[in-house]
């Protein structure tokens, strides 16, 4: 293992080298393209006329950046789930950890927005369906949004889709919460505590989820398909 340090970053980065790897001839055609990529950025720099244009250079620098991006994840063997978890690191989690005492702008704890609840039941069915792919069982996911808290119903289904239905029924949410009052009262063994509520019902998994962004991240997603896969792991065996 090397460490590595580039100019004007003040951590070192862990590098293996690329006989190391899994794959030491493919990790070293990534070596290669991004040291091809970085020299002609360098040279795209010393060659062009960047006086007076401070913001473009900036956004030079993310341009590359964005373009490296792949090829770094892909040396390293980040998954799609792993890379999930970085980029709510980086997104919420980090932003979060030592907010200015002058802001009230703390990203785990600002309001949801609704594609963001469409992301999290998403990435939560994708993550179940992976589970259940050697039990035949497959689920969808939709989404009863309400304040301060909503309700993700997920429920065993034929055949997946991709679109995640959002409503906002008042109506629906109550008799939702009052099912889930009567399963506590009646079923106490039978639901999972966690950072939020969740009730198995027949078909139905009932998840009320406080709307605050920490519980609707894609790591959130993950968390509780991993709980929930245990869950049902767990049931079976008692069965």
């Amino acid at each position: 293992m090397t460490m590595v340090q580039f100019s004007g970053v003040t951590p070192s980065l862990p590098f293996f080298l690329p006989e190391d790897a899994a794959d030491p001839k493919r990790a070293q055609e990534i070596v290669d393209k991004a040291a091809k990529m970085i020299r002609d950025f360098e040279n795209h720099l010393e060659t062009g006329n960047w006086f007076g244009k401070k913001e473009k250079r900036k956004e030079e620098a993310r341009r590359i950046r964005r373009e490296l991006e792949p090829l770094v994840r892909e040396y390293y063997d980040i998954d799609k789930y792993e890379a999930m978890l970085i980029e709510d690191t980086l997104r919420l989690a980090i932003k979060s950890f030592h907010p200015k005492q002058s802001t009230m702008n703390i990203p785990t704890l600002r309001s949801v927005k609704p594609e963001e609840s469409k992301v999290y039941t998403r990435t939560l069915c994708e993550m179940l369906n992976n589970f259940g792919r050697g039990n035949s069982f497959k689920v969808n996911g939709e989404v009863i949004k309400s304040s301060p808290y909503s309700v993700v119903r997920i429920t065993l289904a034929d055949t997946i889709r991709r679109n995640v239905p959002l409503s906002t029924a008042n109506e629906e949410l109550a008799r939702i919460f009052n099912r889930m009052k009567s399963l506590l009262q009646q079923k106490k063994g039978l639901f999972v505590f966690c950072q939020n509520l969740k009730v198995f019902d027949g078909d139905d998994l009932y998840i009320l989820k406080p709307m605050q962004m920490r519980f609707w991240s894609r790591t959130a997603a993950l968390n509780d398909a991993d709980e929930i896969a245990g869950a049902i792991v767990q049931s079976r065996r008692r069965h």
